[in-house]
């Protein structure tokens, strides 16, 4: 192997660890499927991957030695871009793509924009919050309401993807909105289940599938990264409590203390 195609390769090894990791692969996985891959090239590889850092080494013999360290944010599970990854390495080892056109396609992966546009991705965070008020087993005011905040919380979401300040308050900021709204509307509809409404207004940021990937990583003696994405995702937890909490109070402190009436049950076929 001459020093230009160790080049070639040690850059797909890069690209490919890279936008896995944007891609939201577990740590572990990752790994063994850099392993694989560098193994298929003809490249002796050792990784590092941690939710915040990565470290490559390549290696072909013992005067072409690459070390890469890269500092990455957590990657966001994006299911598409992952089968359409996992896909290209497929078609790589079957040789139906060359290292060249598989470089240029999983450039285009990594760049390809959202194919959901602003309103449908809207009409999913205000279905989502008002499907779980529904799972709650609450009131048709409940939903309602949760859908109307879902609708809320997806305005600051689109607004945090345009703003690094805004993006760096986005949780606390929605679940102290919802609160004090939702205060608000108890006032002038009190047959609401104030704390479903909250939770159902921010259930899209609760990090269920961060923890179940943490506990995974530590099940598979990833020690470092699942100990940082088990504490990344109960700070995240705290911070919604803390700011459900906070709007709370506030909401309190504005309208006063609501009147609320037993709502009526949602029928059992809705749930």
């Amino acid at each position: 192997m001459d020093n230009a195609e160790f080049i070639e390769k040690r850059r797909f090894i890069i690209k490919l660890g890279k936008a896995l990791h944007k891609f939201g692969t577990p740590a572990y996985r990752l790994e063994a499927h850099l392993q694989t891959i560098s193994n298929l090239l003809g490249i002796e590889g050792y990784f590092l991957i941690s939710p915040t850092a990565m470290t490559f080494v390549l290696q072909h013999d013992t005067d072409q030695e690459y070390n890469h360290v890269a500092r990455v944010k957590p990657g966001e599970l994006d299911l598409g871009s992952l089968a359409r990854t996992d896909e290209l390495v497929e078609e790589l080892v079957s040789g139906k793509r060359s290292l060249a056109e598989a470089l240029d396609r999983l450039e285009e992966i990594a760049n390809k924009p959202n194919p959901y546009g602003p309103l449908l991705t809207l009409l999913a965070f205000g279905s989502s919050a008002g499907a779980f008020a529904m799972l709650m087993g609450t009131s048709w005011n409940d939903v309602f309401w949760s859908a109307m905040l879902g609708f809320m919380v997806y305005g600051l979401v689109y607004r945090a993807e345009r703003s690094k300040r805004m993006a760096e308050t986005l949780e606390p900021l929605a679940a102290i909105l919802c609160a004090i709204i939702t205060c608000a509307i108890s006032h002038f509809d009190p047959y609401i289940n104030i704390p479903v409404v909250i939770l159902s207004g921010i259930i899209i940021f609760v990090p269920g599938l961060a923890l179940t990937l943490g506990l995974a990583e530590l099940a598979a003696r990833d020690l470092i990264s699942g100990t940082a994405r088990i504490m990344d995702a109960s700070m995240l937890l705290f911070k919604l409590y803390f700011g459900a909490i906070f709007g709370m109070v506030i909401g309190n402190a504005l309208f006063g203390e609501a009147i609320n009436f037993e709502p009526a049950p949602l029928p059992r076929w809705a749930i």
